[in-house]
């Protein structure tokens, strides 16, 4: 009869059997540097689905597209953002910090919002502005997921850090157009311009947050 292998639990696994459901919370929902990346993300995402809905709306309600150009408009919006998504991490590997990426980004769709729904661009220009908010706001997803493993306190804490990113994801999403659809039908479309710039305010301000936590992480490693 052949021995039984018996194999180490790895450390990962075993940090996370010793450290409770309650605390891994405690410590993730407490920890600076994850809540800034939910803000970003919540910010990010308002924006994202904001236009997303938007234009397809706007396309057909506004200047009578048939609906299948307004879904080929959307679906060129949509996959624009997978190669914005790519460039990060080249962009990263460069020397170009998290913040600085998203910092950027959210000033990019903040502009870009600007020609977007406000009505001083032909149309062309009016999706070319949703293409540029798409591609560029795509450095945001990749710099943000790739702060988790950074910013959670150990190991066994990176899945209840990704679980708070993805859910307020997902609040941004939902509220985030309901906000823009609110103000367009009580005003115009030109008024949810300040619930855009508002989103990028949040995921700017965040995005520069999170620079200042890791240059003081930077900081105390190098004591």
């Amino acid at each position: 009869m052949s021995e039984v292998q018996m194999h180490p639990v790895p450390a990962a696994v075993a940090a996370h059997a010793r450290v409770g459901f309650v605390r891994l919370a405690r410590e993730s929902l407490t920890a600076r540097g994850n809540l800034l990346l939910c803000a970003a993300f919540m910010g990010y995402a308002a924006q994202w689905a904001s236009v997303l809905v938007w234009l397809p709306t706007f396309a057909i309600d506004e200047r009578g597209a048939s609906t299948e150009l307004a879904a080929l408009l959307t679906a060129g919006m949509v996959a624009i953002n997978v190669p914005g998504n790519l460039l990060g991490g080249p962009l990263m590997a460069r020397g170009f910090s998290r913040s600085r990426l998203i910092v950027f980004a959210a000033c990019v769709q903040a502009l870009s919002s600007v020609g977007v729904f406000l009505d001083v661009l032909p149309d062309a220009g009016r999706y070319a502005a949703c293409l540029s908010f798409s591609f560029f706001g795509g450095l945001i997803p990749m710099a943000i997921m790739s702060g988790i493993p950074v910013h959670a306190r150990t190991p066994a804490h990176i899945g209840t850090t990704n679980g708070m990113v993805m859910q307020v994801s997902q609040i941004g999403q939902f509220f985030g157009p309901m906000l823009v659809a609110w103000l367009a039908t009580r005003f115009a479309w030109s008024a949810s311009l300040s619930a855009m710039l508002a989103y990028a305010a949040l995921t700017l301000t965040a995005g520069w947050g999170i620079g200042r936590v890791e240059a003081g992480r930077g900081a105390r490693a190098a004591r």
